[in-house]
């Protein structure tokens, strides 16, 4: 088969991290009360994983009306989560910003929230920025999930050659309905590039029989190239001819 180079997956090289002192935070005012100032901490503090690991809880105390910032380092479209709650019974209100070093803002304090999902727009240091916007002094516990990159494929790729780095997933999203004892199944992997992971299916309607989608997770082990071959057939046909058939070649490539 012909393959065709589609684009999107190259990561770019990592940026210096630049000081977050434009990234000025201020919290609004208490519903009930006036606006008061938030006095950020802009000594920013480094995040850190133990090996083998993607997430890290960290704790820290607030004093009242300000802000303390921890730093992490992503790549593009690595996936970032970010919860923050208050620890010991201390009460008082906290929220989450987010923002690149180079000032892009993924998450704003207004409205004020404690959870954050989302994907780095490019490779650089992402400051978090925890924030006590009331008269009380919190204690916190922030934890930090740092989630593989994810390259998504559909069926409109069949044909094609996709690059991406090691470590990266591979998200392929097919047509499928599984009331009909339909799935897809892999036919031809290269086991040393990579590995299958978690599926799931996601229906178009809460219709029983309805059509959907069938998501399948792969995960990068190794660089090379493999043939990537899905086929979509009943389990238990396994002489049977598929009735589709789904074929890429995936280029794994050393991260940057």
């Amino acid at each position: 088969m012909n393959y065709q180079l589609i684009s999107g997956s190259t990561v770019p090289q990592l940026l210096v991290a630049a000081a977050l002192a434009a990234f000025a935070l201020m919290a609004l005012a208490d519903r009930d009360s006036a606006a008061r100032a938030v006095t950020p901490d802009l000594s920013k503090r480094a995040l850190t994983f133990e090996q083998g690991r993607d997430t890290v809880t960290v704790e820290g105390k607030l004093a009242p009306n300000s802000a303390e910032m921890w730093v992490v380092s992503l790549r593009k479209l690595q996936r970032l989560d970010v919860q923050v709650k208050t620890t010991g019974g201390s009460g008082g209100k906290i929220k989450l910003g987010v923002a690149g070093a180079d000032g892009t803002v993924l998450l704003a304090d207004d409205p004020p929230v404690a959870e954050f999902r989302g994907e780095a727009p490019v490779t650089q240091d992402y400051s978090i920025s925890v924030i006590a916007y009331d008269d009380t002094a919190p204690r916190y516990a922030l934890t930090v999930a740092v989630l593989p990159a994810v390259v998504r494929v559909r069926a409109e790729d069949n044909g094609t050659l996709v690059d991406m780095p090691l470590g990266t997933a591979l998200e392929v999203a097919l047509d499928c309905n599984p009331s009909t004892g339909y799935s897809w199944e892999v036919l031809q992997m290269d086991e040393a590039v990579l590995k299958q992971g978690e599926t799931a299916t996601r229906g178009e309607s809460d219709l029983v029989g309805a059509p959907g989608r069938c998501i399948i997770r792969f995960h990068s082990i190794g660089m090379g190239t493999s043939v990537l071959k899905l086929g979509y057939r009943r389990p238990w046909e396994k002489d049977a001819k598929p009735v589709k058939v789904f074929e890429i070649a995936v280029n794994v490539k050393a991260a940057p």
